[in-house]
């Protein structure tokens, strides 16, 4: 979920003069909050574990006369009638007219248990919206619609052309009226994203080459009246895209932790920046590219490209002027750069710009190094909706805006990074939070709630038992690089961890203070000359995701059977959570060892073996239909297809017993519960 604020949005060329005074407010509101939150007394509510998760999904109508899928671009209706239902706090706007994302209507809590909470509210959200629609239309979790781009697949209609796209994106694919137009934000950043670069995006993906597809391959359905920066920019080989819309049309299961501290924040950020990659190779579900079959399977680069904002300069195609950051290596939406943690930073071997004035202010100012440091190059990038009501007047006044986070959250919540570092809401009890950021949808309440339950476990293992995932940057990067391939979850290898276990063999299967892995680590980093030379000596190999997520024969422990022994030494989890957690880890098991396709490999193999398709690359309208119908039937649980999921039993509960609730309430060390 992106900062939505209100206000007139100005234009580029209008931004230009309060880019510098929106960064170094940003900055000082940033100081004021860190300062005042690491100082006064925090409540109980803060300091114990709060987690949700955010659900992006589309809306489509079947025409099943004519055997077609289109696009509804009706969210701004739809959300008005959820709002005028009641569920207002559930169901947000997001990029896409044709897009909707739900969010619990509370926080989950702490205890195990209320992870098996997490599918049937899931499921839950789903029926509440699907009441609302007409006949023949769904809201799917689906994470790149395959013909956006195409033309004719809109309700009502929406073609790009010469005079309609001028204003925003310039698109000769997609037109503007996909875009949620009842908030200036969105078609703000897509053309001011547009006039920073100085051209439009370019977004090439690496075409899937099959027996008939024409070599080389050049986009060809680049209409006549494109000024000639389309064609000019399409790369041969790869399919094309020129829009924002191609990429934050895309939809994604993001995962937000609460922590105790800013410190331990930035623990579970590094910590779980590793399973980034890892995580989105097992989630991918990307196979198509505007009418295309590539040869990636997420939806991550077609993102990254859609809002790379850098100019010539800044990407390093021509001479830096004096002043300027110099080059920028990657877009705004992008893996993370750097590890935060203070104990982390000789994982850090990676050249990473800062934003030095602002960094030095931020040291003068008593901000820790590493949290500065990371702040600094986050504010390397330029604010790219700045609202006319918060740079002029009394807002530009110090004592007026020091008292709030907008000009920091324009540039943090514009970073789009696989793990995002979140400053506690200015006058809320919530606290310092960590965003799990790379995955890709999945089409079930089943699968999203086990990738979030894993990824709830795995950090309470981190935090319990001081579990050390880092390894260096440089080789977090290269993962990440590698997850988005095709068939990356079988067929990559992957840097990770060479042991979970303790050398001594005496603390189970984690690298704990007292474990000589954990000494050695501490001992490499008291005694490195540099940072390089302290990644060199991380004890991390080259592994396919299936030893890492299940172990090997040759001693590798693995993730899954690590958690599972986690969760059987815990004695206050009823049977139905062990039930689910157990059915979550065989999906992730199996999806891992390629007993299960992921979807990217089922909508792959799906457009292949049907009868229309010949071979070309080229997915059709009847293929698209027919396989987003099937896809639908899984989802509604009207088909089963053993190769993408098992015979689901459902052990997910709307709440746990009132005897949990109290167990949790002692936890938070409050008389009732204060929800």
């Amino acid at each position: 979920m992106v900062l939505i604020a209100a206000g007139s949005p100005l234009d580029w060329h209008e931004s230009k003069q309060y880019l510098d005074w929106v960064k170094r407010a940003g900055i000082e509101q940033f100081v004021h909050f860190y300062k005042k939150i690491t100082t006064e007394k925090k409540s109980k509510w803060m300091e114990i574990l709060r987690w949700g998760d955010e659900l992006e999904g589309i809306l489509v109508e079947f025409d099943h006369e004519n055997k077609r899928v289109k696009l509804v671009l009706e969210s701004s209706e739809k959300l008005k009638e959820m709002n005028d239902r009641g569920y207002g706090n559930i169901f947000t706007l997001e990029f896409g007219k044709f897009m909707i994302e739900c969010v619990p209507q509370k926080p989950y809590k702490g205890l195990i248990n209320h992870i098996n909470t997490v599918e049937s509210n899931m499921r839950e959200r789903r029926t509440l919206l699907a009441e609302i629609l007409k006949p023949n239309q769904y809201y799917l979790w689906y994470p790149t619609f395959p013909l956006l781009g195409c033309p004719n697949i809109t309700i009502p209609d929406s073609r790009a052309d010469f005079e309609s796209n001028q204003e925003n994106s310039m698109s000769v694919f997609i037109s503007d009226d996909v875009i949620y137009s009842s908030h200036p934000r969105f078609r703000t950043l897509a053309k001011n994203i547009r006039k920073r670069r100085g051209s439009k995006v370019a977004i090439n993906i690496p075409v899937f080459k099959d027996k008939n597809t024409p070599l080389p391959f050049k986009q060809p359905n680049i209409p006549e009246w494109d000024d000639g920066d389309s064609k000019e920019h399409a790369l041969v080989d790869h399919v094309y895209g020129d829009a924002m819309a191609f990429g934050m049309g895309s939809c994604a299961l993001q995962i937000t932790f609460q922590a105790q501290s800013a410190e331990e924040a930035c623990k579970l950020y590094d910590q779980l920046a590793i399973l980034t990659p890892i995580l989105m190779a097992l989630s991918a579900s990307t196979p198509i590219f505007n009418g295309y079959l590539i040869d990636e399977d997420c939806r991550w680069n077609i993102i990254a490209q859609s809002v790379d904002d850098r100019n010539p300069e800044e990407r390093g195609e021509t001479s830096q002027k004096q002043g300027d950051i110099g080059v920028i290596p990657k877009s705004r939406y992008s893996s993370i750069d750097m590890y935060i943690s203070e104990k982390h930073q000789c994982f850090n071997d990676t050249n990473v710009p800062t934003n030095e004035p602002l960094r030095q202010h931020m040291l003068q100012q008593g901000i820790p190094e590493n949290i500065a440091n990371h702040v600094a190059h986050l504010f390397i990038r330029d604010p790219l909706a700045i609202y006319k009501e918060m740079v002029t007047g009394k807002a530009a006044e110090p004592e007026n805006y020091i008292s709030h986070t907008n000009h920091f959250e324009n540039i943090n919540s514009t970073n789009w990074q696989s793990m995002r570092f979140k400053l506690p809401p200015p006058d809320s009890n919530i606290g310092w939070r960590v965003e799990f950021r790379s995955l890709d949808v999945q089409a079930t309440e089943f699968e999203n709630a086990a990738f979030a339950g894993f990824i709830v476990l795995l950090s309470r293992v981190i935090l319990t038992y001081d579990l050390n995932l880092l390894i260096p940057m440089s080789k977090l990067e290269e993962n990440f690089a590698n997850a988005s391939k095709r068939n990356a979850v079988l067929d990559g290898k992957f840097w990770f961890v060479s042991s979970l276990k303790c050398e001594d063999g005496k603390c189970c299967y984690f690298m704990g203070p007292d474990s000589s892995m954990g000494n050695e680590l501490e001992q490499e980093k008291a005694g490195a000359q540099s940072s390089e030379e302290a990644s060199k000596k991380c004890c991390c190999d080259k592994m396919d995701i299936n030893t890492i997520m299940n172990g090997s024969e040759s001693g590798f422990k693995g993730l899954i059977p690590m958690l599972k022994d986690y969760l059987n030494g815990m004695e206050d989890i009823d049977y139905l959570t062990r039930c689910s957690l157990s059915s979550y880890f065989s999906l992730l098991s199996k999806r891992a060892s390629g007993e299960l396709l992921t979807w990217a490999s089922w909508m792959r193999k799906f457009v292949q073996d049907h009868p229309e398709y010949k071979q070309d690359s080229v997915v059709t309208e009847k293929m698209t239909y027919d396989l987003m119908w099937r896809y639908t039937r899984i989802v509604t649980g009207q088909l089963e297809d053993d190769s993408i999921l098992f015979k689901l039993k459902n052990s997910s509960q709307s709440d746990v017993s009132k005897a949990q609730t109290v167990a949790q309430d002692r936890l938070e060390g409050c008389e009732c519960n204060d929800d």
